[in-house]
């Protein structure tokens, strides 16, 4: 995560990310949307695209 979006290791959770909230919540709606987007196998070329743009 942090090479393919250019976060430094401080922007990033440690050993405890799973005790925040907001941080659960944000990985939640992050994975979320990847799924829809990449396990759409009718619209495969433009899901990725849209996912990586919003």
């Amino acid at each position: 995560m942090a090479d393919a979006y250019e976060l430094t290791t401080e922007q990033l959770p440690h050993a405890c990310w799973w005790e925040h909230g907001a941080v659960v919540a944000e990985l939640t709606a992050l994975w979320t949307g990847w799924l829809s987007a990449y396990g759409n196998e009718e619209d495969a070329a433009a899901g990725p695209y849209l996912w990586h743009d919003a």
